[in-house]
């Protein structure tokens, strides 16, 4: 008689084949469940609401050249906005200078002049600044003594806007010589016989000499020509 001996390998199949499912279905699960999650973090943003509460101006008066009084008439003088990305010593240069409606406490204008008034009377020149808010001229201002009589004068004001308070001021003696006077701010620095520019007065009326200052560094130039120096 043949018996018949059970083989074990096929229940190991069977199982094996069940635990493969498992896995499967597991796996299938959870890729639903995060599909789900993540459509469901998607629509809960979609139903978010952002509101700005609470908002505090940092300054009641807007910050630009114009209104804020402090920079104006800007102008671009060289580059672009290009070059302000790339580090190759190729800037985007602009310019400003004080506006007309700027309500800063600075000097409108000045004028410098040749006057027999005054304790040194033609030894020194005289000043007067403008006041653009009052449209009114200052007192008469005498300056330090040039220890000859003054014949001209010359006025330049500083272009930088940090040093807009400066201005020079040469004048000319009736002997020639050129004195620099230059205020600070708050008093004027004074430099005498920078030059003589003739040795006797000219009987033409002459202007032989300028100054003005450089408009980017802000350094000061005098210009002179020599007369009668033969």
């Amino acid at each position: 008689m043949t018996r018949f001996v059970p083989d074990g390998r096929g229940i190991n199949n069977v199982v094996s084949a069940m635990l493969g499912l498992v896995i499967v279905v597991i796996i299938v699960a959870n890729v639903f469940l995060w599909n789900f999650e993540m459509n469901e973090y998607d629509w809960q943003r979609a139903q978010e609401k952002v509101t700005i509460e609470n908002v505090i101006r940092s300054n009641s008066t807007s910050y630009n050249p114009t209104s804020c009084s402090l920079l104006g008439n800007t102008r671009l003088v060289s580059g672009s906005t290009s070059n302000l990305a790339s580090d190759d010593s190729i800037y985007m240069t602009a310019r400003s200078f004080a506006s007309a409606t700027s309500t800063t406490n600075r000097t409108d204008a000045f004028v410098a002049y040749r006057s027999n008034s005054g304790m040194d009377q033609l030894s020194s020149p005289k000043g007067r600044s403008w006041d653009g808010d009052k449209a009114l001229w200052s007192d008469e201002n005498e300056m330090p003594n040039a220890g000859n009589s003054v014949l001209l004068t010359r006025v330049a004001y500083c272009p930088i806007q940090q040093r807009s308070f400066e201005k020079i001021v040469v004048t000319l003696s009736e002997e020639g010589y050129l004195d620099a006077y230059l205020h600070d701010g708050s008093s004027w620095i004074t430099t005498y016989n920078v030059g003589q520019v003739w040795m006797s007065l000219p009987t033409l009326a002459t202007k032989p000499y300028d100054v003005a200052y450089e408009s980017v560094s802000g350094e000061a130039l005098l210009v002179v020509c020599f007369v009668n120096r033969r």
